[in-house]
């Protein structure tokens, strides 16, 4: 009989670890996500109608567009269009810019790549303007270091923001310039063959024409040589003529 208390004893004493084990695993749970649900900063969040101006210098060259009156354009090249879809592709990357890590109080930049950006994105919108520099690349979690404006706290952030924004004027220009460019060249190229192909006919004509006139040439020297052997052989035969007449006169 003490025996089986014994054993109904330890089986409750299983029983209250496993409830305890359940509930705690469970509070553990929503403290864990409570915390990741905490850990996303949002950075920026812009509207796209209020961006006036987009600055981006970056390994390629450099991007400068801006905003008149509702059309983007380049900000020193106003003889070529831009292509309004692309600069809306590329502006819908940096509306809602979010991390999910953050180091705060950060005294060194270098150690992050961010004392010589590889990407420095300035926003001006109507509220004032916003920069963005991106340092070195997190392999591990494939993200960039990010600084924003003049913070000292380093955010983590997608890689799409950089690639988006590793642009040059000439990678926003508007495609119908591109293919106008292209028929231009296609024409000049077109023209150039023509030119080329009459030269060609032109020359060939020479050629002949200085041929038929060779050939004309020895055909005229050839009738001279006839003629004068032609000259030559009467005058022979007259020659002879007279010898005969002679020999017979004296006979006589």
């Amino acid at each position: 009989m003490k025996k089986q208390k014994t054993q109904l004893i330890v089986v409750l004493v299983i029983l209250l670890i496993c409830v305890g084990g359940y509930f705690g695993l469970r509070h553990y749970n929503s403290v864990i996500e409570a915390q990741e649900a905490e850990a996303e900063y949002t950075i920026l969040t812009v509207a796209e109608d209020d961006i006036t101006q987009v600055v981006s210098s970056n390994e390629n060259g450099e991007l400068n567009i801006t905003k008149v009156d509702g059309t983007w354009t380049f900000t020193d090249d106003d003889t070529q269009n831009v292509d309004q879809d692309a600069v809306s592709t590329m502006l819908s990357n940096v509306l809602e810019v979010t991390s999910d890590q953050a180091i705060s109080d950060v005294t060194d930049m270098s150690i992050y790549g961010l004392d010589e950006p590889v990407v420095t994105i300035t926003l001006v919108t109507t509220d004032g303007s916003h920069t963005l520099k991106f340092g070195d690349f997190n392999e591990t979690n494939s993200l960039y270091y990010m600084q924003f404006d003049d913070e000292t706290t380093v955010y983590t952030v997608s890689s799409s923001i950089y690639t988006a924004f590793s642009k040059t004027n000439e990678d926003l220009v508007a495609e119908e310039e591109e293919e106008a460019d292209a028929s231009d060249s296609a024409s000049s190229d077109a023209s150039t063959e023509v030119a080329s192909e009459a030269s060609t006919d032109v020359s060939s004509d020479s050629s002949s024409d200085a041929s038929v006139e060779s050939d004309s040439a020895d055909s005229a020297s050839v009738e001279s040589s006839d003629s004068a052997t032609e000259s030559s052989d009467e005058s022979e035969s007259d020659e002879a003529t007279e010898d005969a007449a002679t020999d017979s006169s004296s006979e006589e």
